[in-house]
């Protein structure tokens, strides 16, 4: 399907369907399942990124004791899962965290209660998005100052420098958005 829509009115069907077949005997593309595939490249990236990841368990310092990070949660009137969401980034020793969500079950306003905690803590928080629009949400409802994630992945190549910094929080938003390039470059800064 893919291949159709970027080909259109340049390739046939039939062309596609050969050149699939193709790379799937060249191991170019990799079968995942029926009629799906992947590539080496997004395997290595997909390895890398985990890689990167399981580097960081362990490796931080948490933001706030868990009484106090329950306590805030509490006063802000957050209520369970919210509480146990904001309690869980603040305490964790993981460089890398994930809270998932719905729409609509106050994940930007337990965001907000995170930053103030993080930012009495002495933490600069920042926050990225995969667009501006996203970006924007998350830098007017949480009050977290927010850029593209692309624009803060280029800044970093621009630096030629790793994240060091024990005392940034990042706080990416629509993390499911991101490619997997993107997550890689992220994870491994």
């Amino acid at each position: 399907r893919h291949a159709l829509e970027f080909g259109t009115g340049k390739a046939t069907l039939a062309e596609v369907m050969a050149g699939i077949r193709e790379a799937k005997k060249t191991r170019v593309l990799l079968p995942v399942g029926d009629r799906r595939f992947t590539t080496t490249k997004a395997i290595v990236s997909e390895s890398e990124t985990v890689a990167a990841m399981r580097r960081g368990q362990g490796r931080a310092r948490p933001i706030a004791p868990i009484e106090s990070a329950r306590r805030s949660a509490q006063e802000h009137g957050l209520a369970t899962d919210q509480t146990d969401a904001a309690v869980f980034i603040l305490t964790s020793k993981d460089r890398v965290v994930g809270v998932q969500g719905y729409a609509g079950t106050g994940k930007t306003h337990m965001l907000r209660v995170v930053r103030e905690v993080a930012e009495r803590a002495g933490f600069a928080v920042r926050g990225f998005a995969p667009s501006a629009t996203a970006a924007r949400v998350l830098q007017q409802d949480a009050g977290i100052v927010s850029d593209t994630l692309s624009k803060h992945l280029l800044e970093i190549a621009k630096e030629s420098k790793p994240w060091q910094s024990e005392t940034e929080l990042w706080v990416v938003d629509e993390a499911s958005m991101m490619s997997t390039d993107q997550a890689r470059a992220l994870v491994s800064a």
